[in-house]
């Protein structure tokens, strides 16, 4: 019988880098077998997919207290299958909530469990990266500056770059001298929370900028219907639909304005400047703001230790707000200039290319007649 391998990502962008992920490690090690709890990205690359946890994602403490009752029933169907099948490794992508207690019980079982995209410690309590330490045989970041945090707690911990500089294509960029790309994010809590206010924005700007024009790139996430509702109220605004291909759109665009995440990797990446944005409910704001240990939300300014790129969270992200931070960025003068130059320093702190063959590399040794 072939040994198997887990994994469990729970939101859009694990379910990204769960795929190439998969890819990588069937190209290195094609006698496992794959199975995940994740999304339909990682069942195209060839993962069998035993449950769509992507489809379940929520943001924020009141949503997740909402949908308990449903994650119990999860959280049940997974240990059964990790009795069942017994598959070794178990990877982790991200989503600390569910994974750290799934690597808590695939360790209980002897099971050997990877934590890929570890929790951001550096952002919450650093105090996280000891239970890391405890319930990961292997621990591979994203970021450079991680791998300390965990071997503090005699974690083993290890950085191969960033795989977004592999997966974000890096042809020419031509972009235009209009288009603006409107990026609110890749589940319907956000999309229902942020677009309003980044369609305000862009009308005011057409209203300043009359020769602008706006895309809006849809994750396969989010219903289109539901991006169609919102555009309805803006009958005099025309914005494009373009149906998940983010990277395409934002190396056509002049600047964009995102809700803070991935995407705006990707944007700094392709050298796109952009305005940062993002809010939630009142109560996950709360515990955000006591909790935090970082001064920096937008992921350019965390990697930069810096500001990038303007942030603009909870009720400062007015359309009126984002208008006027957005628009010096789509002239050329010193504003513009400044953030592309900064733009190139975070992506030079990305790392180099290949991470994801690096990372399948350090992975091996933890499969089942790994080589």
């Amino acid at each position: 019988m072939a040994p198997k391998a887990l994994l469990i990502a729970g939101e859009a962008s694990g379910d990204l880098y769960g795929s190439v992920l998969v890819k990588e490690l069937k190209a290195q090690l094609p006698h496992c077998e794959y199975w995940a709890y994740g999304g339909k990205k990682m069942e195209a690359a060839g993962a069998n997919l035993a449950y769509n946890l992507v489809d379940e994602a929520v943001i924020g403490i009141y949503e997740a207290l909402a949908r308990l009752p449903r994650y119990y029933g999860i959280w049940q169907d997974l240990k059964e299958f990790l009795r069942r099948e017994r598959p070794s490794p178990v990877i982790l992508i991200d989503y600390p909530g569910f994974n750290v207690r799934a690597a808590r019980f695939a360790r209980s079982l002897g099971l050997k469990t990877i934590y890929y995209i570890p929790p951001k410690v550096w952002v919450w309590k650093r105090g996280r990266a000891k239970t890391m330490a405890e319930v990961s045989d292997l621990i591979v970041t994203i970021f450079p500056f991680e791998p300390p945090l965990y071997k503090e707690y005699e974690g083993n911990a290890v950085y191969c770059g960033h795989p977004l500089v592999d997966l974000v294509p890096q042809g020419q960029k031509a972009p235009s001298e209009n288009l603006v790309a409107l990026l609110p994010g890749s589940r319907e809590q956000e999309i229902n929370r942020m677009l309003p206010r980044f369609l305000k924005a862009a009308q005011i700007i057409k209203d300043k900028r009359p020769t602008t024009t706006f895309a809006l790139p849809r994750a396969h996430t989010v219903p289109l219907p539901l991006l169609q509702k919102h555009l309805a109220e803006h009958k005099g605004l025309e914005v494009n639909i373009v149906d998940d291909d983010t990277a395409a759109v934002l190396s056509q665009s002049r600047a964009a304005i995102a809700t803070s995440g991935t995407v705006t990797l990707e944007a700094a990446i392709l050298g796109t400047p952009m305005v940062i944005s993002y809010a939630v409910n009142m109560l996950s704001a709360l515990v955000f703001h006591i909790c935090v240990r970082n001064d920096h939300v937008g992921l350019p300014n965390i990697v930069a230790n810096r500001q990038v790129c303007p942030e603009l969270l909870q009720g400062a992200g007015t359309p009126e707000a984002l208008a006027k931070e957005l628009l010096p960025l789509i002239d050329d003068g010193p504003s513009r200039q400044a953030q592309i130059e900064g733009l190139a320093q975070v992506k030079s702190l990305l790392g180099s290319s290949g991470s994801m063959r690096r990372i399948v590399d350090v992975m091996k040794p933890y499969f089942s007649e790994g080589e």
